[in-house]
């Protein structure tokens, strides 16, 4: 009882948070006639009952149905959601019937490290997966591929296949991480895996957000010919302008790389971390990011205060402080996922960016 009044608390403080923070600025500045804005808010609703949705799904609050499966009541209210979002939005109908629950692969990589993923497919007339020949969409994240669902669902109710991918060294994928190092050669051996399945037509695109993004642009740099499409959603090209900033400008972005590794390595091992985030990475508040900013030297923050369930050093956050210029050879292979320069240009596919202008990756976008 007490695990299941404690969840509720904090699921409807989380929803207070999103409706205030989100919803009520949006309705404040609605005014007569203002059509966008009230689209915007009832899109933000719509967000706000879908994490309220994915909450219910997941975690001790099962307990109230006492033991019934609510599965096909949230998946019935998704639908519904789903349905309501492309109207508003004038984007292309849900065509086929879907399950929230996708199937679950291990994909081999090259040098036999197996990475975890989960396939989200349409349903056929009689209710089953269906695995004819279809485009297939992947996103490999560091996140947790259980992140990606709502992904899966939207592009499987329009007839494609969806693989959301854990990276390597990520939640269920086995070998060890370090960030966008294995990226480009994990991402063509994905894709040229994708391609040989029977539920595959030959064509692949890949997309994702922040690191996902990255991910995809790392994805190009062996021209695999399956990758017909690649849409990078607010991420970059060249990891050492992100960390470093431009034109040799040589200070580091301390924030940045404090809360990604706050958040990736800390919060993300934690029960209720992506709860307690709230508070923490997404304000760039709270005891541990604000002792990490005011000590010295930057090197020892990761063991002392971002990352306290960890006992030795992060490998790829001592080594980033040490090779600041970017000519380094730790540089190698990381700097620049993709060089435009040493592709065949008739062979590189096409590509759809997507910017924001108040994000850290907006001018390596443009």
């Amino acid at each position: 009882a007490f695990v299941v009044i404690g969840t509720v608390v904090l699921q409807t403080v989380q929803l207070v948070i999103v409706y205030m923070t989100l919803v009520r600025p949006l309705k404040a500045e609605a005014r007569p006639g203002s059509s966008f804005a009230f689209r915007t808010a009832c899109i933000y609703a719509m967000r706000a009952c879908q994490v309220a949705i994915s909450l219910l799904c997941s975690g001790p609050l099962k307990l109230v149905f006492l033991g019934k499966d609510p599965l096909c009541i949230i998946e019935m209210l998704e639908g519904v959601s789903r349905n309501l979002e492309a109207k508003i939005l004038h984007v292309r109908p849900p065509q086929y019937r879907i399950r929230s629950q996708g199937r679950h692969l291990f994909i081999p990589l090259r040098d036999g490290v197996e990475t975890a993923a989960t396939l989200y497919s349409p349903l056929s007339s009689k209710g089953a997966f269906d695995d004819s020949p279809r485009p297939v969409v992947l996103v490999r994240t560091p996140y947790s591929r259980d992140s990606v669902a709502p992904w899966g669902a939207r592009f499987a109710e329009r007839g494609y296949h969806l693989v959301a991918q854990d990276t390597r060294g990520r939640f269920g994928s086995t070998g060890d991480f370090f960030p966008m190092l294995n990226e480009a050669e994990d991402g063509a051996a994905t894709i040229e895996w994708l391609e040989q399945q029977p539920w595959c037509n030959g064509s692949i695109g890949i997309t994702g957000v922040s690191y996902l993004g990255l991910a995809s642009w790392a994805a190009m740099r062996e021209q695999v010919p399956a990758l017909k499409a690649v849409a990078p959603i607010l991420a970059a090209t060249d990891l050492h302008h992100v960390m470093f900033g431009r034109n040799e400008q040589g200070a580091a972005h301390v924030e940045l790389m404090f809360r990604w590794s706050y958040l990736v390595i800390h919060l993300m091992a934690k029960p209720f971390g992506m709860l307690e985030s709230i508070f923490t990475f997404f304000r760039g508040t709270g005891t541990a990011l604000t002792q990490a900013y005011m000590h010295a030297p930057l090197y020892e923050v990761d063991t002392k205060f971002l990352c306290p369930n960890i006992t030795e050093p992060l490998e790829w956050f001592q080594d980033a402080f040490e090779h600041p210029l970017g000519t380094e050879d730790f540089w190698h292979g990381k700097k620049k996922f993709v060089d435009f320069a040493t592709l065949d240009r008739d062979k590189i596919p096409p590509v759809l960016l997507f910017a924001g202008w108040y994000d850290f990756f907006c001018t390596e976008t443009l």
